[in-house]
This record gives structure tokens, C-alpha cells and sequence, in this order.
């Protein structure tokens, strides 16, 4: 049990690093200094390490697995949304 709690606090520090990030998207849009490629590697090696917690029912990895995902899906989303790539298309359409 206490081997779980060691697991739950990592889960929520490693999780909660990308809250800073989320707040700043969140405020002022500006994802010009978020790489998408090293997003999208994040994205694939969290859904394999929640894939792995799972096969081993580790709750403190799947937890905290689950919310990272949330979390860097979510700076994957922003950045499609507002990155600079979505809005020299939508020039290119309007002129």
C-alpha cells in the first residue's frame, strides 16, 4: 500500500506539470513555443504507458496515465486551433 501512495504522488506530479502549460493556452492562445511533433511522441508514449499500467492493473499509472492524456491532448488540440500552420490555411482559403 504505501509503494501505491509513492505511485499516486509520482502520478499526480508528472500529470500536473502540464497544468502551467493548459493555464497559459488557456489565457493567451499563444502556442508559437509548443512543438507539435514532441506533443504528438508525448501523446503515443502515454496512451503505450496506459496501455502497459493497464496489463499490469497498476491504478497509480492508469490514473494518473488517464489525466496526462487529458492534459496533452488537450496542448495538441490548442495548438492544431490556434498554431500558426491552421491560420496561414485559413489565409490561403479567404484570399
Amino acid at each position: 500500500m504505501k509503494i501505491e501512495i509513492i505511485g499516486l504522488i509520482a502520478a499526480t506530479l508528472t500529470t500536473g506539470c502540464s497544468v502551467p502549460q493548459i493555464i497559459h493556452l488557456l489565457h493567451t492562445k499563444n502556442v508559437s513555443a509548443i512543438s507539435l511533433p514532441c506533443y504528438l511522441m508525448m501523446w503515443a508514449g502515454i496512451i503505450l504507458w496506459l496501455v502497459y499500467a493497464i496489463v499490469l492493473s497498476d491504478l497509480p499509472m492508469i490514473v494518473g496515465n488517464i489525466f496526462s492524456l487529458c492534459g496533452v491532448s488537450f496542448i495538441i488540440y490548442c495548438k492544431l486551433r490556434y498554431g500558426e500552420a491552421r491560420r496561414n490555411l485559413l489565409m490561403r482559403k479567404e484570399a
